[in-house]
C-alpha cells in the first residue's frame, strides 16, 4: 500500500517536480509539455491562486501546491471549467492550485499519470467521466488504470444525452421507433466513440434492431448527413442538439437520463420504455455512464483525512453563491454530485454485468 509523504517533504518534492516539468518542456522523451502559466488561460478566466497566503483554508493541504490536471489542450470546455474552479478551490483549501494540461489519447494519458501519482492530495484531475466509463465497457486500448480505484471527489456537471431523429425521417416518438421492425440508421463516429457505444447500448436496452453507420468525423458531419437524409438518427449531448431541435431540423425522441429534461418535459426517458429486467440493467448502466459527466478524481489510496478534506472543500465551492454566480456568468452549467455519489456511479459502471459487455461486442 502506498504511504503519504510527510508534510515537510511535500515542498521539496514539489521543487523537484517543478524542475522535472521544466525538463519536460525542453523536449524530454520527444514530447513537449504544455506550459501552465497565464498564457494558457482563456481571456475571461479568473486568475489562479498564487500561493501568497490569501487563501483561508487551515487544513492538511494549507500552503501546498496542488496540480489540477486536465487531459485536453488549453482553451476547451474542460480546461475552462478547471481554470474557473481553481481559484475558488485554492481559497477554500488555503493552497496554491495550478492547472496543468496533459492532452493525449482522449484523456487517457492524464488518467494514466493520475493513477500513478502519489496519493497525498497534491494532484487532482478533471476528467471526462462519461467517456472513461465508455472506454471501460468497450475495453479501449491505452488504459493503464482501474477506473473504480480512483478517489472520487465530485462531479462538476452532468451532460444528459438525447436520441434525435431527422425531421423528415418519419420518426416522431419512441412509439414510432419501437413499432419499426427494422429500426433506423444511427450515425456514429465508429467503434470506441461515444456515439457508437451509445447506439449499441440503446439497441440492447430496448431490444430493437437498427443499423449503425460509422466513419463520420464528428457530430457536425453526422448532423449534415441527417439533414441530407443519409441517416435517420443519432445520439449526442442535449446541449449540442438543442439548436437543431429548435430550428426544426431534428426531433427529440428520448432522453438517456434518469429524469426528463427540464427544458423538454414532453420528451420521455428510455427507462420509461424498458420492461425486461435484463434490458433494464443495460439501460441503467448506460444511464450511469452518461451520468458520470465531468468528474473530479484523485489517485487511488488517498488517506481518509485528505479525501474528506478535498471532498468537503469541493462541496463548499460548488454550493457557494459566489462560485455559482461566476459559473453562470461564464455560461458553464453546474450539476454537482458529491464524491460519494460519484463513487457510487463509477461502481455501477465498473461492475456492469456480462450482458452489457456482450451488447457492446456486437460491433
Amino acid at each position: 500500500m502506498r504511504s503519504v509523504r510527510h508534510r515537510g517533504m511535500h515542498r521539496a518534492v514539489g521543487i523537484m517536480a517543478a524542475c522535472g516539468l521544466l525538463l519536460a518542456a525542453c523536449g524530454t522523451d520527444g514530447q513537449t509539455a504544455t506550459p501552465t502559466d497565464e498564457s494558457d488561460q482563456p481571456a475571461d478566466a479568473p486568475e489562479q491562486g498564487d500561493g501568497d497566503g490569501d487563501a483561508t483554508g487551515e487544513g492538511l493541504l494549507a500552503g501546498e501546491t496542488i496540480t489540477f490536471v486536465v487531459g485536453v489542450s488549453p482553451g476547451g470546455g474542460y480546461d475552462s471549467y478547471a481554470r474557473m474552479i481553481a481559484p475558488f478551490l485554492a481559497e477554500e483549501l488555503g493552497a496554491n492550485v495550478v492547472v496543468e494540461n496533459q492532452p493525449g489519447a482522449g484523456g487517457l494519458v492524464s488518467l494514466n499519470n493520475l493513477y500513478a501519482a502519489e496519493p497525498d492530495g497534491t494532484t487532482i484531475a478533471l476528467a471526462n467521466g462519461s467517456g472513461t466509463g465508455g472506454n471501460v465497457l468497450t475495453g479501449a486500448e491505452g488504459m493503464e488504470f482501474e477506473y473504480g480505484e480512483f478517489s472520487a471527489l465530485g462531479r462538476v456537471a452532468g451532460e444528459p444525452k438525447v436520441l434525435v431523429a431527422a425531421a423528415d425521417s418519419g420518426y416522431e416518438s419512441m412509439e414510432d421507433l419501437l413499432a419499426d421492425p427494422e429500426g433506423f440508421r444511427y450515425g456514429t463516429t465508429g467503434p470506441g466513440g461515444s456515439t457508437h457505444t451509445d447506439a449499441l447500448l440503446l439497441r440492447a436496452s430496448l431490444g430493437i434492431p437498427g443499423e449503425l453507420v460509422s466513419g463520420f468525423d464528428g457530430s457536425e458531419e453526422i448532423g449534415l448527413a441527417l439533414a441530407a437524409g443519409e441517416l435517420q438518427g443519432t445520439i449526442g449531448t442535449l446541449d449540442s442538439h438543442v439548436p437543431d431541435i429548435e430550428a426544426g431540423d431534428q426531433v427529440p425522441i428520448a432522453m438517456i437520463a434518469n429524469e426528463r429534461a427540464e427544458d423538454f418535459p414532453d420528451v420521455p426517458t428510455v427507462l420509461e420504455y424498458v420492461e425486461d429486467e435484463d434490458q433494464r440493467v443495460i439501460a441503467e448502466t448506460h444511464t450511469a455512464v452518461i451520468d458520470l459527466g465531468r468528474a473530479l478524481l484523485a489517485p487511488p489510496g488517498l488517506p481518509d483525512d485528505i479525501l474528506n478534506e478535498l471532498r468537503q472543500a469541493i462541496e463548499n465551492v460548488f454550493t457557494s453563491e459566489e462560485f455559482l454566480a461566476e459559473a453562470e456568468s461564464q455560461n458553464r452549467p453546474i450539476g454537482f454530485l458529491t464524491g460519494e455519489e460519484l463513487a457510487e456511479r463509477i461502481q455501477v459502471v465498473v461492475n456492469a454485468p456480462e450482458s452489457v459487455f456482450q451488447a457492446l461486442q456486437e460491433q
